[in-house]
């Protein structure tokens, strides 16, 4: 039997604060914004129709994560995403969900029927 090698703590802690960056609607929809091109906060504020605070607080987190770079220009700053890939794998996990959804429905409809189908014992 051949022997499993043992998982690097650091790669699994900082595999965990890029999914945990991931893990909250808002910015899932801040990197869909930014997946067009770079974007002010007074954008990203305005199509997420969250106070600014809040939306800084998310920015915050994608940029602790590397998934987004900020460039400031007076007063304003403009957020893009650092890592394209990033966007790769947000697709590759809503066609996970997709297809989850897709099976969990037909197991559901799967069991209703058999259930109002089936003759009484």
């Amino acid at each position: 039997m051949s022997k499993v090698a043992e998982p690097d703590p650091l790669l699994i802690e900082a595999q965990s604060e890029l999914f945990g960056a991931l893990a909250n609607p808002s910015r899932l929809r801040v990197l869909l914004m930014l997946s067009s091109g770079e974007r002010c906060v007074c954008e990203i504020v305005s199509g997420l129709k969250m106070a600014q605070p809040t939306v800084s607080h998310h920015l915050d987190i994608l940029r602790s994560a590397g998934l987004v770079d900020i460039r400031q220009k007076g007063k304003w700053s403009y957020y893009r995403i650092k890592r394209k890939d990033v966007l790769e794998l947000v697709e590759q996990v809503g066609l996970m969900v997709r297809q989850q959804i897709r099976e969990d429905a037909e197991r559901f409809t799967h069991v209703h029927v058999k259930r109002f189908v089936a003759p009484n014992v």
